[in-house]
């Protein structure tokens, strides 16, 4: 009996011993995956917070992966050609002990960034993005080690289906107004031009929001107004795309369509829209990927899905009936 309780004694030491041993290297967790996330715009520009939230969730989720996740911001309306520089250099120092697995673009000027100091801040590290569009290098497959979704505006679109719900409509009052965005209302001017042989196109073109309303306040009864972005210079500070939305919304006496999500529940009635959560949750599976050894040459440049989405209170508010909206229309926000 006493030689079976020290042999259980004996056991139990060696196995309080083990416990308490530090593990074997070979043992260890490997380390961990290094992303760095790059946004267009400030942190508080419409759609980053929500974007960078679903791209963390995706990567966050992975079953075995230990990730870290570092998030910048171009901040290139406030500072224009210096947030280049100035960016560059803060990454340059974040850097010097800590190199990433993968970087990611959100917007066009965050890749164009990303592409412009790669060789200096992050040589050979595969390159994600989401963007409206693609530098004529990476379309002719001059960059190597990178892919992504291709995010362009679906104006064309939504125009479309606004025209449709409203076949009656005579006039497209188009809210496009950010001068200090260099080539904006051209590119919409743009896109939109064929649509004038079916109905009278005009433009905002005031300079502060009073003017604003007071033109969308005397619209005709037969127009229908596509918000794009307003954002005067007039207050000394860029004015967010979305941030006087829902005045003009309140104030317009038709309704009001928009080709970007973020504008759901500030007064517009719907549009044909590209989710960013979605894109970004896609995005992050695609880096999911690439951190577990995938190329991104196994990834080919994929467009973002487009599909309608409506404020069903605008629906009430404007008396459209869903009958008349596309099959598959939603989500449905409260």
């Amino acid at each position: 009996m006493r030689v079976r309780l020290l042999l259980c004694r004996c056991f139990l030491t060696a196995i309080i011993a083990g416990s308490l041993a530090p593990a074997r290297a070979d043992a260890q967790s490997p380390p961990a995956k290094t992303v760095l996330i790059i946004h267009g715009g400030p942190e508080e520009f419409p759609g980053n917070p929500a974007f960078d939230a679903a791209l963390r969730t995706t990567l966050f989720a992975h079953p075995t992966l230990q990730i870290a996740a570092y998030s910048e911001y171009l901040e290139n309306e406030e500072f224009s050609e210096a947030a280049y520089a100035s960016l560059r250099d803060y990454i340059h120092i974040k850097l010097q002990t800590v190199r990433p697995d993968l970087v990611i673009a959100n917007t066009a000027p965050a890749l164009q960034f990303v592409l412009r100091y790669r060789d200096e801040l992050f040589p050979d590290v595969p390159v994600l993005f989401a963007a409206a569009g693609t530098p004529p290098s990476v379309t002719r497959g001059e960059v190597a080690g990178i892919s992504g979704i291709l995010r362009e505006p679906s104006h064309e679109e939504t125009v479309e289906l606004a025209l449709h719900i409203h076949p009656a409509a005579k006039r497209l009052h188009v809210i496009a107004y950010a001068p200090a965005v260099e080539g904006f209302e051209a590119r919409i001017r743009s896109s939109l031009a064929p649509f004038s042989k079916r109905v009278t196109i005009t433009y905002a073109y005031e300079p502060t929001l009073p003017q604003m309303l007071d033109t969308v306040r005397r619209l005709p009864a037969d127009s229908l107004i596509f918000y794009v972005r307003y954002s005067p210079i007039t207050k000394g500070r860029v004015i967010f795309p979305d941030e006087l939305l829902p005045e003009i919304a309140a104030a317009a006496p038709v309704p009001v369509y928009s080709a970007l999500d973020h504008n759901i529940g500030k007064g517009v009635v719907g549009g044909m829209m590209r989710s960013g959560v979605s894109d970004a949750r896609r995005l992050g599976d695609m880096a999911l990927r690439i951190l577990e050894g995938a190329s991104p040459a196994s990834m080919p440049i994929s467009a973002a899905e487009v599909n309608p989405i409506f404020d069903w209170r605008q629906l009430r508010r404007w008396g459209i009936s869903e009958s008349r909206l596309p099959a598959g229309s939603g989500p449905w926000r409260w």
